[in-house]
């Protein structure tokens, strides 16, 4: 064990004190000992990425200026209710419970209508159940708010709408782009390997395919998860609804 972090959430009246440590665990001192205000409930998130950020900073990443720290770091909920809403849903996408993460979707957007990401949520689920029509509205309606969205949100929505059926090179484009600067992103190598079943890219799934069992292989999509993404690939590429 490298680095061990631990932080801290207090309420005080309607402000929160947030708090958190980094420790060598070796000899037990600390790395980084820091705190920051959040001026009331929707402000927590944007102090949680003022942590975050310290954090990153603390284990040596040194990938963010100053500039661009906050908007990398700021989760793109405006609220930690829509954040709750959409976390849910994800777990619920995640278990094949697609009528159940609809509901969790749309409670987020009713709780932050410019919650990109819960659309493109929307859409991802849309089109698992073959509903194109509705996966459509919902990702133009992501795209609508991609100014939100840190970078690897934005690879991941726009790859999401084209390869609903719009321009399927596009789609791979933008999730190769995702892997060169997160190789470790499961969700986008899964994505990759099915888009690489088109006839013109068939060639390349199967090492897209090794490349996701090898990272992280835990949260790869199981076969009965790719399915329902798979047919609508299918349905595009050959012509169907």
């Amino acid at each position: 064990m490298d680095k061990v972090v631990s932080g801290s959430v207090e309420a005080q009246g309607e402000r929160y004190d947030l708090a958190v440590k980094v420790i060598n665990p070796d000899d037990g001192k600390a790395v980084l000992t820091w705190n920051t205000e959040a001026s009331g409930k929707a402000d927590v998130l944007n102090a949680v990425g003022r942590l975050a950020a310290k954090v990153r900073g603390a284990l040596g990443d040194r990938t963010l200026d100053e500039s661009g720290l906050k908007n990398e770091e700021t989760f793109t909920a405006a609220s930690l209710d829509a954040a709750h809403a959409y976390v849910q849903a994800q777990e619920l996408q995640w278990a094949g419970k697609y009528d159940e993460a609809i509901a969790e979707y749309l409670k987020a957007v009713q709780l932050d209508p410019t919650l990109g990401r819960a659309y493109a949520g929307l859409g991802a689920v849309s089109s698992s159940l073959g509903k194109r029509d509705e996966a459509e509205k919902y990702y133009k309606q992501a795209i609508e708010h991609i100014d939100r969205m840190t970078e690897r949100e934005k690879y991941r929505t726009r790859a999401g709408y084209y390869l609903l059926g719009h321009d399927v090179r596009k789609g791979t484009d933008e999730l190769e782009a995702l892997i060169k600067q997160f190789p470790a992103d499961s969700s986008a190598l899964s994505n990759l390997a099915l888009a690489s079943f088109f006839p013109s890219r068939l060639a390349e799934s199967s090492g897209t395919r090794q490349a996701c069992l090898g990272n992280l292989s835990e949260e790869c999509p199981t076969e009965e998860q790719r399915r329902p993404l798979f047919d609508v690939r299918r349905r595009f590429r050959y012509g169907g609804a």
